[in-house]
């Protein structure tokens, strides 16, 4: 099982029971989102953690559709482990660490490649994290935009899409705002 920093489990901490009604993406996003780096400290240890987030430029229903998500890709980095967590409240994704599930990605216009994911280990919903990260994040520096189609439970595959404007990982003090 699949032990996630507590760092990241404050950073992804939301949701709601499961969901069963259809999703209805919406691409009501003006603008191109951008990569929102951050950086903190664990006070206890004085290990850093740094991280990257952007946002889907489309948006899921919740369980009642009235309750609009984007999806957020992160990129988090505590210590020597980095992982990529996809999460929306608004989705039950399929991935298993038991079942060897995969999410498909296209980059810019490339063919789609698929990626091995697996589940948050405890029982929120909402996240998946895809493995070989370093495959990933160096296809997603040298990538404008992308797409992550992944299964949901009860509705099937679902497409988030990414506009990249230029992911630096690992971020410089530019980005960390320093």
């Amino acid at each position: 099982m699949r032990r996630m920093p507590s760092v990241a489990i404050l950073l992804l901490a939301a949701g709601c029971g499961p969901a069963s009604t259809p999703i209805t993406p919406s691409s009501a996003v003006a603008e191109a989102p951008l990569w929102i780096y951050s950086q903190s400290t664990d006070e206890m240890n004085g290990s850093k953690t740094v991280s990257a987030a952007i946002e889907s430029t489309d948006t899921f229903a919740g369980h009642y559709d009235s309750d609009q998500e984007h999806t957020t890709l992160r990129i988090i980095r505590h210590g020597k482990s980095t992982e990529v967590a996809i999460v929306n409240p608004n989705l039950q994704f399929t991935c298993s660490a038991y079942t060897g599930t995969y999410v498909q990605v296209k980059f810019d216009d490339g063919p789609a490649s698929r990626f091995r994911c697996v589940d948050e280990s405890t029982d929120k919903y909402g996240v998946a994290f895809i493995t070989n990260e370093a495959t990933f994040i160096k296809r997603l520096k040298s990538a404008h935009g992308f797409i992550i189609g992944a299964d949901v439970f009860q509705r099937g595959e679902q497409r988030m899409h990414f506009t990249n404007p230029g992911l630096t990982w690992p971020p410089t003090s530019k980005e960390l705002g320093g």
